[in-house]
């Protein structure tokens, strides 16, 4: 995971992008996005590593001022809402691609999981009377019900946090 994060930051640094919250998250999207596809052990190695990094850090992007990578960013050291529920679609759809083409592969399903209610729980009222809400709601709600112990176990804290 740490050479991930080198790899991003020498990433939004190669572009000229100022590090905030919103060039990590975006930087590790299109990581997931371009690893989850495909049956390659070393692409799902890459999206896992992506996957758990932006897990463990985007709740404190979101919902937290104060986090491990403040000392990377300059000024800005949240993810607005409003990034989230404009990308909403986008976040969910990669998401739910790598949650049908991964779903063995424990680390990236539980990962997933976790981005995807956070994203959820940032979403305004309109958002949730969509049907593309109430379907990644549904997601949500079948995983609760996974016989594997670890998914099991992680997807129960799920209802107390929406």
């Amino acid at each position: 995971m740490v050479s991930l994060l080198a790899a991003v930051e020498d990433h939004i640094d190669s572009k000229r992008v100022q590090r905030s919250p919103a060039a990590y998250f975006g930087a590790l999207m299109t990581v997931i996005a371009t690893n989850s596809a495909g049956g390659n052990a070393q692409n799902d190695d890459v999206a896992g590593a992506a996957f758990q990094l932006l897990a463990a850090i985007f709740p404190r992007f979101v919902f937290r001022g104060r986090f491990f990578l403040k000392k990377r960013f300059r000024g800005q050291n949240r993810l607005p809402h409003a990034v989230l529920r404009a990308k909403f679609d986008d976040i969910a759809a990669v998401i739910g691609k790598a949650l049908q083409e991964k779903s063995e592969v424990q680390p990236i399903m539980r990962s997933a999981l976790d981005v995807l209610t956070t994203t959820l729980k940032a979403q305004d009222g309109a958002t949730w009377t969509q049907a593309t809400t109430r379907e990644r709601l549904r997601w949500l709600a079948m995983f609760i019900l996974d016989p594997r112990p670890k998914v099991c176990c992680f997807q129960r804290k799920i209802p107390g946090w929406l």
